[in-house]
């Protein structure tokens, strides 16, 4: 089917940074058009799109777009040929739409500014719009049409983010090549849905928990983007990563990633402790926590978990005296469980009876903190989910007090 023509393109509803639903846009466009016809097009495609936020893509019937939107299901096929090209050209104006309220990006922003800006975009967009967007990445399995607008779309919108970078960082433009690969793998990868697309287009996904910036909620998810990162940018595995950088250079010799014998620990590898939820034993009991990967899935000890945090605290993993303090700029969101009172990158400052704490914890009761005042470094664990937050603060309260 051909691209619609630029008389029936939409028209900018709602402004760059607080773009309205689709069928918002298309419920203000069809008042817009003076022919019936053409606002009988656009009423159509709205009931589709308001549809669509409720129904999965393949029980979208063409007796309910039309009935919803007044018309006789026989006269639904004078706008379009068929359900499939009612489809395509659906996304296609969904797609130049989202595009449009893509937002400005300010040179002067911070590189944090930056990145929040470009996210909340793509929750508001997704939180409104999550019927579209479940439509366009279910149909790219169906028909190749799909995939190449999905594919387009990415394209334009890592485009748009490299062309800000290049200002942002002072690169030359003939070398944003590297850094459109960061951003958006070429080749048969570009073909690929993404584990977040394909996450965020399953039943039950359709509503953010709030607002960007509203609230606090913990999860794994961004240390999992981290690791891929990690990965596309050196061109390496996470585990040889961890390797070069963090186990060898701090000489955690008993540490490793889970289900990755590398680095091989040989006669020195002892049976992993288990960890236990609600009374079982999880890996005695045939459990696999090899989901955890780059949001937590390393085996250690308290000795080599001490050793890490004083390399960590004393500035010797890092190049520039910067990163701690980057690591350390903390922010206060709404949401933080109690005794916790800041958010860093990667760490938290907790209070606790003799002072504060700066450090992060486990799921199964692991704990890593250092008191910066004192100079004392933690590192424990309990093996288990359930146990109290603080459990380990009297054991540090009561060393401080000794010390001081």
């Amino acid at each position: 089917m051909p691209e619609a023509n630029a008389s029936s393109r939409l028209r900018l509803v709602g402004g760059p940074r607080r773009p309205a639903a689709f069928h918002e846009a298309l419920a203000a466009e069809e008042g817009l058009r003076k022919a019936k016809g053409e606002r009988t097009r656009v009423r159509l495609m709205a009931s589709g799109c308001e549809l669509l936020q409720t129904t999965n893509v393949d029980s979208l019937m063409i007796s309910r777009v039309s009935s919803q939107a007044g018309v006789a299901k026989g006269a639904f096929y004078i706008y379009f040929d068929s359900r499939s090209a009612f489809l395509e050209e659906l996304c296609r104006e969904y797609v130049a739409y989202e595009m449009s309220t893509f937002p400005e990006l300010d040179p002067d922003m911070d590189a944090y500014e930056m990145v929040r800006t470009i996210v909340a975009w793509y929750a508001d967009v997704f939180r409104k719009n999550s019927g579209m967007i479940r439509c366009l990445v279910r149909m790219t399995d169906v028909e190749e049409t799909f995939a190449e607008l999905w594919n387009r779309r990415n394209r334009e919108i890592a485009d748009r983010i490299v062309s800000f970078l290049v200002s942002f960082l002072g690169i030359d433009a003939k070398d944003r090549g590297p850094l459109r690969e960061l951003v958006l793998p070429e080749g048969g990868a570009e073909n690929e849905r993404g584990v977040i697309n394909y996450y965020l287009s399953q039943p039950g996904m359709s509503e953010a928990l709030f607002e960007p910036g509203a609230a606090f909620h913990y999860s794994d998810t961004a240390f999992v983007l981290l690791a891929l990162l990690v990965e596309r940018a050196t061109g390496e595995s996470y585990h040889a990563n961890l390797r070069n950088r963090i186990i060898e250079p701090c000489g955690l010799g008993d540490t490793y990633l889970a289900y990755r014998d590398d680095p091989p620990l040989g006669p020195r590898r002892q049976p992993e402790s288990d960890v236990h939820a609600r009374g079982t034993a999880v890996l005695s009991s045939g459990g696999n926590l090899s989901f955890d990967w780059g949001g937590g899935g390393l085996v250690t000890t308290a000795g080599d978990l001490l050793r890490f945090l004083r390399a960590l605290m004393d500035r010797k993993l890092y190049g520039s005296n910067r990163t701690l303090r980057d690591m350390t700029a903390w922010q206060q969101p709404p949401g933080l469980s109690p005794r916790r009172t800041d958010v860093g990158l990667g760490l938290f400052r907790t209070g606790y009876p003799a002072g504060e704490l700066w450090g992060h914890s486990g799921a199964w009761g692991a704990k890593m903190d250092h008191d910066r005042a004192a100079g004392i470094h933690f590192a424990g664990t309990v093996n288990r989910t359930g146990a109290a937050a603080d459990w380990h603060h009297p054991l540090i309260a009561a060393v401080a007090e000794h010390i001081r």
